[in-house]
């Protein structure tokens, strides 16, 4: 789990909202050797800092998100759900405005982490900034979408 933190502070009627999570090298050396043989080759070879990045976006802001997919430009939707690779997204309705809720992992990051951790993540990041900003209507990607990250 990431052991250090860097936000930007802000106040809550600001329309972005992020934070930087990391995990130091001692605990991903401890979580390295309790992995298969096999991924813990690869993780090793590709040894850097574990990151995840968190970003919330509010209002008009919601509208302007997006993502590049092998040189294709997407926006996302605000009132979906869904991922594309490392990029995992929630919406929800923050002050009767829409919201977007986003976290990338590190690709190295993310191989590391089971589905499930990888899901609890993203879902311990969306239920705070929701609960903080008192939004409602708050959809998932499912559990599905965390899984088989080479293929998505």
């Amino acid at each position: 789990m990431p052991d250090r933190a860097l936000a930007v502070p802000i106040r809550n009627a600001n329309p972005v909202e992020g934070c930087l999570l990391a995990v130091s090298p001692d605990p991903m050396r401890q979580a390295i050797s309790r992995l298969p043989e096999k991924k813990r080759e690869l993780l090793r070879s590709n040894f850097t800092h574990w990151w995840m990045r968190t970003v919330s976006y509010f209002g008009s802001e919601a509208a302007t998100v997006g993502f590049n997919d092998l040189g294709k430009s997407q926006i996302i939707k605000p009132g979906t759900a869904g991922h594309n690779r490392s990029l995992w997204w929630a919406s929800s309705l923050c002050a009767g405005q829409p919201a977007l809720h986003t976290v990338f992992f590190d690709f190295t990051y993310a191989d590391s982490l089971d589905p499930q951790t990888r899901s609890d993540l993203f879902r311990a990041y969306v239920d705070d900034i929701t609960r903080r900003r008192g939004c409602t209507h708050v959809k998932y990607p499912a559990l599905k979408d965390f899984q088989n990250l080479e293929t998505s």
